[in-house]
């Protein structure tokens, strides 16, 4: 009996989704971000020992950090579809809410 409850308890821990934060950008959000890693790449310096592809993640990265919003989505070990980026504006569920910083 012990056997089954230990075995129970840990397919639910492992199964469990866990929330966490990504950035969300609208469609208008991600052409505003699309223009800045253009103009972040132009101005970079094309003659230097950085490499291009390191230089354009970081462009991204700074892009997605400056212009869209916070959002979150789910990460699960055992999921086999992605799981897309939702606003915290969107939060629904408590656990949502809490991650977000939203009063349920």
């Amino acid at each position: 009996m012990r056997l089954i409850l230990l075995i129970t308890l840990l397919l639910v821990a492992g199964c469990s989704d866990n929330v966490v934060p990504r950035q969300f950008c609208s469609e208008e959000q991600r052409k505003e971000a699309s223009n800045f890693v253009i103009l972040c790449a132009e101005a970079a310096n094309p003659m230097s020992d950085e490499e291009p592809e390191d230089m354009l993640i970081q462009c991204q990265k700074t892009a997605e950090a400056l212009i869209c919003e916070q959002g979150f989505k789910y990460l699960s070990k055992l999921s086999v579809t992605k799981s897309v980026a939702r606003s915290c504006k969107t939060a629904r569920t408590v656990k949502e809410k809490k991650f977000c910083g939203v009063k349920p």
